[in-house]
């Protein structure tokens, strides 16, 4: 039934076993022997039944996924086991002696076929054995040294029922999957023994939401645990008994639903940085010269403000002062960032003891800010700080200004319903003292409006869904949307060149706003029976204009958005940290009790939208728990698209002439040029995409007008590049681009808000509902990271389809190196380049989608105390301190195996099985990685052949390496490959990929993988094989626009082989694709050869033995 259901999604094959055994007694022999005793003294009636299927729907729910199918005959005994009517219709039922001694000596090695290549131990799972008898059980037992909780449930229902041939074994897994022990084993090994002797084995596991391989996605996971009804009639919910409140439908999001907020933390900073507002209105008049005019005007726009206190992380002499010197401004900009360090540490340490977890349980960590942080960002150091799992993943998210906290806890949303196993810290905080002092001399009445409302604040919480034992939700996360308003692009922007910041407000922003937003909460509440007037608003408080235009268009009662005003006046603006303070304080407040669901807003560079429906919890508010509800297992995510891209052709550069250029545009010693020289020549690359023409590539800038003019140049170029890799990534998917839920967007490169995400969202013409993530320093690791949780975004909804798209310049390492610069500065411009890369990613592929790689895991790693090793910093006069110390390969070589050994954990593929898709971090970090794991040149070729071609392009290059080997010579010697990559902090990132071509099926081979139209019109497929598509096209004739395609059809076109398991016993035909040219030709001729050599069998016997065949020889 398991091979029957993977032929087809729609297959469900009903499966009824049953006999009734009472018959052995009236037809026992007159004189029975000792067998004959026997056998009645155990066998009765009963029967099972049971229902098999894949792709479960909404409505199915999943018992056990079956793993694996094993068969076996013992030799010589035919005769030990057996039952024959006789003439005088006497029955005659042989179990004899010998059968347990032939099932001890086989047992072991019977096992061990089931569960081969699973990565399962036999201790590991429950023995659901057929009940064959006492003396079977008790040798079964001792020959695979069990436990009697391996096999109670065998003993179970051979105490209550005895021995009913074949229904016997189904009724032992249903006895099983109700026990008391079923909650101390995740997998178990079904057994069987019967006529032949004959062997049966199944490998299973319950599908419960504890069970994963790879603990950042999601295994399969079930409608177990269907939500109750409003009268609290009984369910099987075995995780709590609280009563549900049902909503207007089901849900949208999730395997797991819904999300929710464990623990909620703000912070601000310390007491003698909190200002009144009216002295920082006195500070600014004193601390910048201004015309009369705006002098006059600055009490009255602070007092207008509506804003009490702000706190600014300096003192209040300094938080307008304009520092006079580099060292000033590098002495400025530390003191503010430690002090955005302790709120994010403070606030991170008050959610994490909220929530009362254990911290091992932390999956990820999303940290947010607008700030200008260098990398790795605060939240290697939070987790460095609190003892948080080194393994955790993290994403650190950046231009998304006021929008960051809603958007931030979205994702974290996202990622809980896609694993209940996900427990997220987000952590956003912003300084935005630092615009204090990056005014101008003589500022503008804009200038003074925006330094009127902005401030320095923290907030952080923990995310997850399912709760378990001690977890108490303070809010549910039932809906999230995204929106981009049009034409607004330039009504709320930050700009940033070396650390002074310009923030524009266009006066205009709080119509577009209140606009825009009756639509946007509506979209925010679709499908759920709420009232809008009902609800808490939990608007973002950036100006007194924007809240009194939103309460007047939506008509708002008083209390609805008293929260947003009461922290406006109390806070001012901290960014999209307020966004989660918004809800902190809300549920603290004395009306929360008042509303059971809260719509939380935010607005910000672009114009963007973000809104998030929250349910308050009680005791503070009035909603009640909503029961946790699982969907369908997905499938694993899958790459659909990848493509490359790189600077035009006259910025391809060989690495000899960037050499020169070096050399001759910058002043060096005779020793720093030997080593340039000895350095750039030993890398390994051959040429490097660098956007500017060679006499400029370290031309040093003359001033800042000339600086913003290269940087606008250079981004510009940038731009284009990541255009060609997304558009390159969206005509391979070739899907509807408006079905694109997810932008998630990377790089180094650009500081200003908004972000290119914004840009690319627009001009490739995205829904404007997509979810943007703008993610930022995090380096050469970040391709495989966005990648891994782009994977796990899509693992939440089988809608989902994420676009990934990262990109960096790093030649403007060259214009900003320091005037004397040191070797490690010289090491690394002699490394890195531009280039950009894209993918989409999604799972349940469609008609039209075709499946580059399926992605098997999620790994990351902090290695200890290298923090100082790989980091990239921005000076106050705007070089760029970018360092990759000798130590980097050290590091990496000590902690690569046990790393590779995390991502395969489980998954039953060795390394030597698996090209190894490594970040060319350089030719030593290469060589030492395949020094410490062994490994062939085959498996890294693809690393070494970006490196020659590219250089190093940061976390593009990690995706070009992966772009690069699907179309390499060496893709048909592997079906896996490991993914790994390195970054500032250090950090670790790993995935475990694989091809889904047909020949590479996981663990068993005998349970066929579906055969879809979209895998057969792959362009993988098309490409290697030598079937044309018209002839495909013949083959699939019977493919319904549902996708489905008849076997049968299918089957006439391509070869049938009778195959043989490991033991010589035969199987069942195998449908077998070859897939390369050179496995085509070799079939065709082995099966030419075959016929030949049976037809001059067949000739000689003729011509020696007449007209009589022998039948030996038919």
């Amino acid at each position: 039934a398991s091979q029957i259901a993977s032929a087809n999604p729609k297959n469900r094959v009903l499966v009824v076993y049953g006999d009734v055994s009472v018959l052995l007694g009236p037809t026992l022999p007159k004189k029975p022997n000792k067998l004959d005793l026997m056998s009645v003294s155990l066998f009765a009636d009963g029967a099972a039944a049971a229902v098999v299927g894949t792709s479960p729907q909404a409505h199915e729910h999943v018992v056990y996924e079956v793993l694996g199918v094993k068969s076996q005959l013992v030799a010589k005994s035919r005769r030990d086991m057996f039952m024959k009517i006789l003439g005088d219709g006497t029955v005659e039922n042989v179990v004899s002696p010998r059968v347990p001694i032939f099932i001890g000596k086989n047992v072991e090695a019977f096992v061990n076929r089931v569960l081969d290549k699973s990565g399962v131990r036999m201790d590991e799972c429950a023995l659901l054995c057929h009940p064959g008898g006492k003396t079977i059980l008790e040798t079964v037992e001792e020959k695979l040294g069990l436990r009697k909780e391996q096999t109670e449930s065998s003993w179970s229902v051979l105490r209550a029922h005895g021995n009913m041939t074949g229904a016997t074994n189904l009724q032992v897994a249903d006895h099983f999957r109700k026990s008391a022990h079923r909650d101390k084993f995740r997998w178990a090994v079904c057994m069987s023994f019967g006529p032949g002797l004959g062997m049966e084995g199944l490998l299973i596991r319950i599908p419960e939401t504890h069970i994963q391989i790879h603990n950042s996605l999601p295994m399969p996971l079930a409608v177990s645990m269907p939500i109750k009804t409003a009268d609290h009639s009984s369910s099987n919910i075995p995780m709590t008994s609280l009563p549900v409140h049902t909503v207007g439908s089901t849900p949208s999001h999730g395997s797991v639903w819904p999300a929710c907020v464990f623990g909620m933390a703000s912070t601000w900073p310390s007491s003698e940085h909190q200002h009144n507002q009216s002295d920082l209105a006195a500070a600014l008049i004193a601390q910048k010269p201004m015309s009369d005019s705006v002098k006059n005007f600055v009490p009255g726009c602070f007092k207008e403000s509506q804003v009490k206190k702000r706190g600014l992380s300096l003192a209040l002499e300094s938080v307008y002062s304009t520092p006079a010197t580099v060292e000033e401004s590098d002495q400025l900009k530390n003191a503010v960032q430690n002090s955005l360090l302790e709120m994010l540490v403070e606030a991170a340490d008050g959610a994490l003891k909220e929530w009362g977890g254990d911290l091992r349980r932390l999956t990820h960590v999303i940290f947010g800010t607008v700030s200008g942080c260098d990398a790795p960002s605060h939240e290697v150091s939070v987790v460095e700080r609190l003892g948080l799992p080194s393994t955790v993943e993290r994403v650190s998210i950046d231009h998304m200004g006021c929008l960051g906290g809603y958007r931030s806890l979205a994702l974290a949303s996202e990622l809980a319903c896609a694993s209940p196993t996900h427990r997220v810290l987000v952590l956003y905080g912003d300084a935005e003292v630092l615009l204090g002092s990056s005014l101008p001399p003589n500022p503008s009445k804009e200038d003074v409006v925006n330094v009127s409302l902005f401030a320095d604040g923290a907030a952080a919480a923990v995310v997850g869904a399912g709760p378990t034992a001690g977890e108490r939700a303070l809010y549910e996360v039932h809906s999230w949307k995204s929106h981009i308003i049009p034409d607004t692009r330039e009504d709320m922007t930050l700009n940033i060149l070396r650390c002074i910041m310009k923030k524009v407000v266009s006066a205009s922003m709080s119509s577009h706003v209140s606009e825009a937003m009756p639509s946007f909460v509506g979209s925010v509440v679709d499908g759920f029976d709420i009232d809008v007037k009902r609800c808490a608003m939990l608007c973002h408080p950036s100006s007194k204009a924007v809240l009194n235009a939103i309460q007047q268009k939506m008509k708002l009662g008083e209390g609805q958005m008293a929260t947003s005003w009461r922290m406006l006046e109390e806070h001012g603006n901290m960014s999209g940290a307020t966004n989660l303070q918004l809800a902190d304080n809300f549920r603290k407040s004395p009306g929360a009790d008042e509303f059971e669901w809260a719509i939380g807003v935010s607005y910000g560079p672009g114009l963007g939208m973000e809104g998030v429906l929250l349910k308050v919890m009680s005791p503070v508010g009035s909603g009640s728990p909503t029961a946790v509800s699982y969907g369908p297992y997905l499938g694993p995510p899958c790459v659909m698209a990848i493509a490359s891209a790189w600077p035009p052709e006259e910025f391809q550069h060989k690495q000899s002439d960037i050499l020169q250029a070096l050399l001759s545009q910058t002043d060096l010693s005779s020793e720093d040029r030997a080593f340039a020289s000895s350095v750039y020549k030993g890398t390994q690359v051959e040429s490097r995409g660098l956007s500017l023409p060679l006499e400029q590539l370290y031309t040093a800038v003359a001033d800042d007008k000339a600086e913003a003019a290269l940087i606008k140049q250079v981004r510009q170029t940038l731009f284009q590049i990541l255009m060609s890799a997304a558009e390159g990534a969206l005509k391979e998917w070739a899907g509807d681009r408006a079905a694109i839920t997810h932008l998630l967007f990377g790089s180094l490169s650009f500081r200003d808000s908004p972000g290119p995400d914004l840009d690319l969202a627009i001009t490739l013409k995205l829904s404007s509902s997509v979810e943007r993530v703008c993610i930022d320093h995090m380096g050469c690791l970040a391709g495989y990271r966005v990648l891994g949780l782009a994977s796990q975004i899509a693992s939440a909804n089988p809608k989902n389809r994420v676009l990934v798209v990262y990109g960096d310049v790093s030649v403007l390492l060259g214009p900003t190196l320091p005037k004397k610069p040191n070797k490690l500065d010289l090491m690394s411009v002699s490394l890195f380049a531009d280039g950009a890369a894209a993918a989409v990613v999604g799972t349940s592929p469609q008609a039209h989608e075709h499946v580059v790689y399926e992605v098997l895991g999620v790994k990351s790693q902090l290695v200890a105390k290298s923090r100082r090793d790989m980091f990239m910093k921005i000076l106050g006069d705007g070089t760029v301190e970018n360092v990759v110390s000798p130590r980097v390969p050290i590091f990496i070589g000590k902690n690569v195996e046990a790393f590779v050994n995390r991502v395969l954990d489980k998954s039953g593929v060795r390394m030597d099985e698996c090209a190894l898709l490594c970040h060319p971090g350089g030719k030593t970090i290469l060589e030492t990685v395949e020094e410490k794991l062994g490994l062939r040149k085959e498996q890294t070729e693809s690393s070494w052949s970006v490196l020659r071609a590219h250089g190093n392009m940061t976390g593009a290059t990690n995706l070009q390496v992966a772009d690069h080997f699907r179309k390499s010579a060496h893709r048909d010697k592997f079906r896996w490959a490991v993914c790994m990559s390195f970054g500032p902090g250090l950090g670790m990132e790993g995935l475990l990929i694989r091809f889904p071509e047909i020949k590479s099926l996981l663990f068993h081979p005998r349970l066929p993988l579906t055969i879809t139209p979209q895998m057969i019109y792959s362009e993988s497929f098309v490409q290697q094989s030598e079937l044309s598509v018209e002839s495909l096209s013949s083959s699939l004739s019977d493919v319904n626009e549902d996708g489905d395609m008849n076997l049968n059809h299918l089957s006439t076109n391509l070869p049938i082989i009778e195959s043989e398991n490991s033991d010589g016993i035969e199987t069942s035909p195998t449908l077998c694709i070859w897939f390369t040219k050179e496995q085509s030709a070799f079939t065709i001729m082995l099966l030419l050869a075959i016929i030949v050599a049976l037809v001059g069998i067949l000739l000689r016997q003729f011509l020696i033995s007449g007209s009589e065949f022998n039948p030996r020889c038919s």
